[in-house]
């Protein structure tokens, strides 16, 4: 198990790689707007868009993802302990969702971050998605979802940090 400080040294190392954050692979069409609405409680909609670059607003997003298969991009900003994040969601069939939300961590006030605020956070986040897994990984789109070995990039999953809501 990674200690709180090399946990907090990896969120905050700033190589030029984001940070991902995703749930267990599949999740309902219903968590998944579950975790978009989450999403809109802490942070304001900014945009999103569809994997033909096509903009929408954030109900035309929800709408859409009622669709058989599609992917979506949806951009969020405040001004708290992640002040940009982005959520990607592809369906490949109705009841198939993946979810990743990316962070970066150049955007991270090394001062103010708080630890213990990011584990809060990221408990309410897979809560939100109803998710029975979380990895918080380094960018690797090699990444095979599930993989925790050595060289996978993943600082901490479910499997190593039991995550409870305040």
């Amino acid at each position: 198990m990674s200690s709180a400080l090399s946990i907090k040294a990896e969120l905050l190392n700033r190589d030029g790689s984001c940070r991902d954050i995703n749930f267990s692979e599949w999740i309902s069409r219903s968590d998944a707007a579950g975790l978009v609405e989450f999403l809109a409680t802490r942070w304001n909609f900014v945009n999103a868009y569809d994997g033909q670059g096509k903009s929408y607003s954030m109900s035309q997003a929800l709408a859409l993802m009622a669709a058989e298969a599609g992917s979506l991009h949806m951009l969020w900003a405040n001004d708290t302990l992640l002040p940009h994040v982005q959520l990607y969601v592809l369906w490949p069939a109705p009841s198939r969702f993946f979810c990743e939300i990316t962070f970066f961590p150049e955007e991270l006030e090394v001062t103010r971050f708080d630890l213990q605020e990011f584990f809060a956070l990221l408990a309410a986040l897979v809560s939100a998605a109803r998710s029975s897994e979380y990895y918080v990984r380094y960018e690797n789109v090699s990444w095979e979802h599930g993989d925790v070995g050595a060289n996978s990039g993943v600082i901490f999953s479910h499997h190593d940090r039991v995550l409870t809501q305040a």
